[in-house]
């Protein structure tokens, strides 16, 4: 028993060990940026913000009419119907001045009522239309900005890793040479041909080497790590990336970076806040809706639904416009 469980807890481990181990290889910059479009948090943010803006602008398309079609039914039972005063005079009896009690209304009510509405003029909803709008493109610029810095700080780590790589490959040899180096002091300080001090700073330089070494071996670590959470890897991540290096590009006038994305959305959030302001504006403006009931309601003293065929469902119904608007509060006129 306890054979096949020390064969499944390896089993396990082997299991783990080969998925902490995934290996991702890259051969260009731009494998790797869309590695990092696909799987990034940045890029899945900015997908969201995005479908957010466009469902804003939606939202303020169909409040331009704001239909409206609140449907109520309601049952009331009048358990203590309400008294009335009339004057005795006209129900036949009883001397002027004075009033007789009467208990008007049914028990039981019931009532269903539709009643749709639209707005015809609404200022305060045309004005959201321009700033959602404008809201769209923003988001789309201010996306555009987070990705262009996403790919900024890949770039620097992609290149870094490219030369610390290089900087230990040759590093690596000039230890090896070093230490050939400090085998034949030491051989010829054994003949008698050199002194001690020669063997002394060929060792020094050996041992500086391998500490500069050391710490490339580190800085390429840690730029490796940095590439992992910029591309949301998983920390067992094993990345390979094998690109030939052209140290005799020339410069080109095309290669000169000239992005207009931060003046851009500079431009686009002074827009928004005009626009902004004036939708709030607007908001105060008198509203113009056309309107429709229809009713029907039963009145009853035996129960709800009554089946009398004396006491059918009645029927009302009525359109119209009306005209809404809000006071102005403090903060409207700061505006």
């Amino acid at each position: 028993m306890k054979t096949i469980i020390t064969h499944l807890v390896c089993l396990l481990g082997f299991i783990l060990s080969a998925k902490a181990q995934t290996e991702v290889n890259f051969t260009k910059l731009d494998s790797l940026y869309a590695y990092a479009d696909k799987n990034s948090s940045v890029a899945k943010t900015n997908y969201q913000q995005i479908l957010l803006a466009k469902y804003q602008k939606i939202a303020a398309l169909a409040n331009v009419v704001n239909l409206r079609n609140p449907i109520t039914f309601s049952l009331t039972d009048n358990t203590t119907l309400p008294v009335s005063f009339i004057p005795a005079n006209l129900l036949g009896g009883g001397p002027a001045g004075t009033f007789k009690q009467i208990t008007l209304g049914q028990q039981y009510v019931s009532n269903f009522n539709i009643m749709p509405q639209i707005d015809l003029i609404n200022p305060g909803a045309w004005a959201q239309i321009k700033t959602a709008n404008i809201n769209e493109e923003l988001t789309t610029t201010t996306n555009l900005l987070n990705k262009k810095s996403l790919h900024e700080s890949i770039a620097a780590c992609y290149y870094n890793i490219c030369s610390f790589k290089e900087q230990v490959e040759i590093t690596t040899k000039n230890l090896a040479a070093t230490d050939t180096l400090v085998q034949i002091v030491s051989n010829k300080f054994a003949q008698g041909l050199v002194r001690q001090q020669d063997v002394n700073d060929a060792t020094v330089s050996k041992l500086t080497l391998q500490d500069k070494l050391n710490q490339l071996k580190i800085s390429l670590e840690q730029q490796y790590n940095s590439l992992k959470i910029l591309c949301e890897m998983p920390i067992g991540t094993k990345i390979g990336i094998e690109d030939e290096m052209n140290y005799n590009q020339q410069f080109t006038p095309d290669m000169d970076a000239g992005s207009q994305l931060q003046v851009k959305a500079n431009i686009l959030q002074m827009e928004y806040a005009k626009a902004d302001l004036r939708t709030n504006r607007l908001s105060n403006l008198p509203v113009l809706s056309l309107l429709y009931s229809n009713s029907y309601y039963q009145n009853s003293v035996n129960q709800f639904f009554d089946g009398n065929p004396n006491n059918k469902w009645l029927n009302s119904a009525y359109f119209g416009a009306k005209v809404t608007f809000n006071l102005p509060d403090v903060n409207h006129l700061q505006c």
